[in-house]
């Protein structure tokens, strides 16, 4: 592997790559692309795989524009480096620069999600510069500094899109299943935190 050619893109994002917030911001998690299970569990309103990662690539093309920055707290699909080729037309698909923070069902390797569309790669957080907090699992929150804005998945809308912590922390869950099935925008979520 040459490493040169995923330095900017594993663990970190650059100040130049990172763009000014705003409209073209976007979140989303807990896609589980391929995951048939995910659709009995969550109860998703889709008959089958193919059906739903249509629907998920239709409701995230219908909002997201080409020059936007999508944030996915994890578990984009679940599947290992072996499967990994199955995401390329997905990923090809969807409008946007896609940065991943690992989620607990993300089994490709960092190197092989560049290569198959992922902008950069990221664990187990990313600060963006406006501080807030990108993880999969909020119960890592715990580490997190007090007052901080905590953007993460892995709760399939357990507590609804946000919820209060101990220390003054807010926990975003931006999850498909809070979300419609859909990215949520900066603009959404400052207006959920009355910014």
């Amino acid at each position: 592997m040459n490493k040169n050619k995923y330095q900017n893109h594993i663990d970190r994002i650059t100040e130049k790559e990172l763009k000014e917030f705003g409209e073209n911001t976007f979140f989303t998690s807990d896609l589980h692309f391929f995951h048939e299970n995910i659709i009995k569990y969550c109860d998703r309103p889709w008959s089958s795989v193919d059906k739903m990662n249509k629907g998920l690539i239709q409701n995230w093309n219908d909002i997201v524009p080409e020059d936007a920055d999508v944030y996915i707290t994890g578990d984009l699909g679940m599947m290992g480096n072996d499967k990994a080729g199955r995401l390329t037309p997905i990923l090809n698909k969807l409008k946007g620069r896609k940065h991943l923070i690992y989620g607990n069902h993300d089994r490709i390797s960092h190197s092989k999600y560049i290569d198959i569309g992922i902008f950069s790669v990221h664990y187990p957080y990313l600060q963006l510069s406006n501080g807030w907090i990108c993880l999969h699992d909020p119960a890592l929150a715990t580490a997190c500094p007090k007052n901080s804005v905590i953007i993460s998945g892995h709760v399939h809308n357990l507590y609804g899109k946000f919820t209060k912590a101990s220390k003054g922390k807010t926990i975003i869950d931006v999850g498909v299943d809070s979300w419609d099935y859909k990215p949520v925008s900066m603009k959404e979520i400052n207006n959920l935190l009355g910014v």
